[in-house]
């Protein structure tokens, strides 16, 4: 926290939190040293409180023309739709209330993943086969999926490649 309040006058364009969830693990901690009462979900609430206090830090840099990245680890979860329906899909691994204000908090919350396709061969007694292969290539998504989460609200292409330079450009534009 000190270090994020640090950042709003500092020399530097670029504030880098690598990464959320451990961040959140720091609360955790902090919160069981400090021998605070977490049941009755007081706990979550605390956690979401204090995760919050730094995305206002976080507000100051913006403010001060500095760029906030986020990094966050990723995590399978379920996903419903109000008919009921089921999937998987891929989120910040986050608790539930910090991951709900990570997400409306950001600008852009991208979702990095190697280009994967399935390619298909005959099988045995003439069954045709998936084989998942990859280019090796990794993209950033800006668009959701109902497999993975992302946004923006600025004009981005839906796929990018995550080693292009002009993705840095693009994005520090942005």
């Amino acid at each position: 926290m000190q270090a994020a309040n640090e950042c709003a006058n500092s020399e530097f364009d670029t504030i880098v939190l690598d990464s959320a969830d451990w961040f959140e693990k720091l609360i955790e901690q902090a919160l069981r040293e400090e021998n605070f009462k977490t049941d009755y979900g007081k706990g979550a609430i605390e956690i979401d409180r204090r995760f919050g206090k730094l995305l206002e830090q976080f507000d100051a840099c913006i403010e001060a023309g500095k760029t906030v990245v986020v990094i966050c680890h990723q995590e399978i979860r379920k996903a419903e739709d109000v008919a009921g329906n089921t999937w998987d899909q891929i989120k910040p691994k986050l608790s539930k209330r910090v991951c709900e204000r990570l997400l409306e908090w950001s600008d852009i919350v991208l979702h990095m993943k190697r280009e994967d396709f399935i390619r298909t061969e005959e099988g045995e007694f003439g069954r045709k086969k998936g084989i998942a292969t990859t280019t090796g290539r990794r993209i950033l998504c800006s668009e959701s999926h109902p497999s993975f989460v992302a946004k923006t609200r600025y004009e981005l292409p839906a796929i990018m490649d995550a080693s292009d330079d002009e993705v840095i450009t693009l994005l520090k534009g942005n």
